[in-house]
């Protein structure tokens, strides 16, 4: 009878644990079809946020690589056209960009427009984290800045931080913009998915998802910090504390992950340490389940396959100690393998308690499907596989509640067999004592960081010089190859030392940048390079032109240049901002080489100084 009676328990959890786990992780869509990106674009005319509800903003937003480009050119009669569309939410790292993967290092332009028919009042965005910076844009304006995003390392800031942002009212149309830059984490990109609603919506559900989520981290803490103060009246078993430290550990985890709460409690937490805290916790959490099933099912866990696993972990969370962001961040992917081998290795160890009738056995299997569909899924989520967000905390809660079950219903059974079970307990104690032998292996110093050049001026966005000196090689080897003209064109400011004496320095940086624009814009094709030389001189390489050609377009350089009427009072040659510039076009040859090219087109701007300044001089030095 008795047996029986176990066997109808037993059952009945199980049938309640399974459809726990069903509603836990089940991911029911709308029964309509909701409306994704296409092409950058998203069609929401048709949308009520009223009764529809908040909208994930997934599919192709337009990609930008390596361009922070200025939000309001999106608005102007012909937009930036994009590098390609990329999947969001999504690392950018298979971008093919000159057909080649971009990596993780980088920083690039996110857009979309979004459509909107009568537009509500009180819309809000919500967007999570960023890999690891980035600044959000709606129709020209900031609305919200996770950590700095910029073009180098050196110049960035990286941090998580969950926003919930106003959308400006009155617009039928919006251009999201969004500034990605990452120069730290192994992958790079708009990692979680954004959501468009209503903001009495958009903040109803992140209230909810809030205090259902500290409800489960504090849950959590206090029964880890229950289970070792078990541990330290009961020192004779070690299942409370590996048990507690593995409620602490995934606690903690919650915190830094998903909405990261953390920031609830602290708002300039370290981004550093908290992506650290990140990872440990994946890291360490494999081998405190391994401990506290070896401390429940001894006999079935070999020691020295429990060392093994161990070891492997405790080299994973040594790399998050000692080795920068960038190194540990790849270590995911393998550990990953090593978290599917151990739990493998879990379920037929459980599976062998079942077979020798170990007390519980039954319900130690359904709580660890449960809480290894969870761990499972967190890592896909952070390897950029799936985008159902991270549930390992939740999944551990389901889990501890079976294990309470479990933990009672041996106290239920225990009194019967309680001088057996305090001989086995002895015998298992000097088994259980562990000889810690894993060989540490030295790690590989990390000697591949990605260097990343700068090849935009940070004055004035256009090429710098050590892209011209790049592109001019290059593109005198393509011309050389096809056996076709390379010209260059040289130009200076006129009088540009008295506008800046003069007009001050700030003037001087807006005039630069003004004359860049114009010059940039002078030319059409995209094989055309507009550079700055230096100082108040720039450049422009023009494949497959003769120096007629180069000609025509210097002198609609020049001709624009003055068009802008930039005022200049201390000039000799206008009352206007104007330029002079040199002309030369070679064909390249073995008799020829770039330097030649670059020292020809310096004679002739040379020429045109002195012949006045505000003209173009083409002819023969």
């Amino acid at each position: 009878m008795h047996s029986c009676q176990q066997f109808i328990l037993i059952t009945r959890f199980l049938i309640a644990a399974l459809l726990s786990s069903v509603l836990l992780f089940a991911n029911v869509s709308g029964s309509g079809k909701t409306p994704e990106i296409s092409a950058g674009i998203i069609d929401l005319r048709n949308w009520d946020f009223e009764q529809d509800g908040n909208l994930q903003l997934r599919g192709e937003w337009d990609f930008y690589y390596q361009q922070f480009l200025d939000p309001v050119s999106f608005s102007q009669t012909e937009p930036p056209k994009p590098d390609g569309f990329i999947a969001v939410p999504g690392a950018w790292d298979d971008f093919i960009y000159n057909g080649e993967p971009i990596g993780g290092y980088g920083y690039a332009t996110y857009h979309v427009k979004i459509l909107l028919g009568k537009h509500p009042q009180n819309l809000s965005l919500r967007v999570n984290s960023f890999s690891t910076a980035a600044s959000i844009f709606i129709n020209g304006h900031e609305i919200g800045q996770a950590g700095i995003p910029a073009p180098t390392q050196a110049e960035m800031e990286p941090d998580y931080y969950p926003m919930i942002l106003d959308i400006p009212t009155g617009y039928s149309e919006l251009d999201l913009v969004i500034h990605v830059s990452n120069f730290y984490h192994a992958q790079g990109g708009f990692w979680t998915v954004a959501s468009i609603g209503l903001e009495s919506k958009i903040r109803q559900d992140s209230n909810f998802n809030l205090v259902v989520n500290l409800l489960i981290i504090g849950s959590l803490i206090i029964i880890g910090l229950y289970h070792m103060s078990m541990y330290a009246l009961r020192e004779h078993t070690r299942t409370p504390v590996y048990f507690g430290l593995l409620a602490l550990t995934i606690g903690i985890r919650a915190l830094v992950t998903g909405d990261i709460h953390l920031h609830h409690f602290f708002n300039t937490f370290p981004w550093q340490l908290m992506i650290r805290i990140e990872y440990l916790t994946v890291f360490l959490g494999v081998p405190l389940f391994m401990k506290f099933q070896q401390s429940v099912f001894p006999d079935e866990f070999p020691r020295k396959l429990a060392d093994g696993i161990m070891g492997i972990c405790l080299i994973f969370a040594l790399s998050v100690v000692v080795t920068p962001v960038y190194f540990f961040t790849k270590t995911l992917v393998p550990f990953f393998l090593v978290g599917i081998t151990a739990s493998v290795i879990y379920m037929v160890i459980t599976v062998q308690s079942i077979s020798h009738q170990r007390v519980g056995a039954w319900l130690f299997l359904v709580a660890s499907l449960i809480l290894f569909t969870a761990f499972i899924n967190d890592i896909l989520v952070s390897l950029e596989i799936i985008f159902t967000g991270y549930v390992t905390p939740l999944g551990f809660l389901v889990f501890m509640i079976i294990q309470a079950f479990l933990l009672s219903y041996r106290f239920y059974d225990s009194f019967k067999t309680i001088e057996n079970q305090e001989q086995e307990l002895r015998r298992h104690k000097d088994r259980l004592e562990e000889t810690m032998e894993a060989h540490m292996a030295e790690l590989i110093e990390a000697n591949h960081r990605l260097l990343t050049l700068t090849i935009i001026d940070a004055l004035t966005q256009i090429a710098n010089r050590r892209r011209f000196d790049d592109y001019l090689t290059k593109e005198w080897q393509r011309m050389k190859r096809e056996k076709k003209p390379l010209a260059l064109i040289l130009s200076d400011i006129d009088y540009f030392k008295k506008y800046n004496d003069n007009y001050g320095h700030q003037a001087g940086d807006d005039c630069l940048k003004s004359v860049a624009q114009t010059l940039e814009k002078s030319i059409n094709r995209p094989a055309d390079l507009v550079a700055r030389y230096g100082g108040e001189e720039f450049c422009a390489i023009l494949p497959n032109t003769s120096l007629k050609g180069a000609k025509i377009i210097a002198e609609r350089m020049r001709n624009n240049v003055e068009k802008q009427q930039n005022r200049h009072a201390y000039s000799a040659a206008n009352n206007y901002v104007t330029i002079s510039l040199g002309v030369a076009s070679f064909r390249p040859d073995t008799d020829n080489t770039p330097e030649k090219l670059i020292e020809l087109a310096d004679q002739r701007l040379y020429k045109a100084k002195n012949g006045g300044r505000n003209r173009v001089f083409a002819g023969k030095v």
